[in-house]
């Protein structure tokens, strides 16, 4: 789109309006927002794993969340950054997503190498898919976007790919994030196919959300 047609755009019917909140307080309060009802979630119907005191001293598990919640911030602040016309967020930011979804698969796949007793069968690899997993990850997710979405309601990106793609990206990392707490599961197996590739294909339809709802 032309930088004519953006202030054209822009300058139609101008009235006063409420300016946007800063990135930071949007995004914690769409945090708070998603956190509650999650939080809502697991003490009206699921509960958290039996063995999550353990966990908190796994160093697997901690590296995971941790790799989560730093896909959840950069990714709501890329596409809050985005959605701004004509602004892109810092090369880095952008860099460190793509990091980050690396690292945690690069430790997916070494700490399945580390345990002699797994094996993927590749012929019968759909059978290592556990829907309710998969579904579970797909609400928190889809929760995750309305939230952190309507929150760039007002937007007018000019890079509707690139911010329904981080917006997707920081949703579908919140989602895994949610359902390890609850998912009682150890096994890398189960999490590299039923958590971390529906966070990657749910990524995948921001770009189509973009393309779709975020064009002007």
């Amino acid at each position: 789109m032309k930088e004519s047609e953006i202030i054209e755009r822009l300058s139609k019917n101008l009235s006063p309006v409420e300016p946007l909140w800063p990135m930071g307080q949007r995004l914690l309060f769409g945090s708070f927002i998603i956190i509650s009802i999650s939080l809502f979630v697991f003490m009206r119907f699921w509960g958290v794993r039996d063995d999550l005191h353990e966990q908190l001293n796994n160093i697997w598990f901690l590296v995971q969340m941790g790799l989560c919640a730093s896909l959840i911030v950069i990714g709501v602040l890329c596409s809050f950054k985005f959605s701004i016309p004509r602004v892109k967020p810092p090369a880095a930011w952008i860099f460190g997503m793509i990091l980050l979804h690396m690292g945690l698969l690069i430790c997916l796949l070494g700490f399945l190498k580390t345990d002699p007793h797994e094996h993927i069968n590749f012929q019968r690899f759909w059978n290592y898919f556990y829907m309710p997993c998969i579904r579970a990850v797909a609400l928190f997710s889809l929760v995750a976007v309305i939230i952190y979405g309507f929150l760039i309601r007002r937007s007018l990106t000019t890079y509707p790919l690139a911010t329904g793609f981080f917006l997707f990206s920081a949703a579908a990392a919140f989602g895994v994030f949610a359902v390890s707490l609850y998912c009682g599961s150890c096994d890398p197996i189960h999490i590299l196919t039923s958590h971390f590739i529906p966070m990657i294909l749910f990524s995948g339809l921001g770009l189509i959300f973009g393309k779709i709802f975020l064009r002007w």
